[in-house]
């Protein structure tokens, strides 16, 4: 498999990941939030690297850092072992 289609088959698990974590793994709130939809910012990013459109590597490489940065502020600050784990 070619590694554009990797990523865009990474990029489908992150959307999932972020969706799964904001309803049932961590949420903000109890019940699940509207964060859950901050994943539908890199769906169309999916088909644009399965491409293999050099544009759309280099505006991920800068997206992926807030997922990131979420994910290592959400590991400090949440108080509860689960949502850390998720972080």
């Amino acid at each position: 498999m070619k590694s554009a289609q990797q990523v865009s088959l990474t990029l489908a698990a992150l959307i999932v990941f972020c969706a799964v974590w904001e309803t049932i793994g961590a949420p903000i709130r109890a019940g699940g939030s509207w964060l859950a939809l901050k994943g539908l910012l890199l769906l169309p990013f999916v088909w644009k690297t399965w491409r293999g459109e050099r544009r759309a590597f280099q505006i991920l490489s800068l997206l992926i850092l807030a997922y990131l940065l979420e994910g290592i502020m959400r590991a400090y600050a949440d108080t509860l072992p689960m949502q850390r784990v998720f972080a």
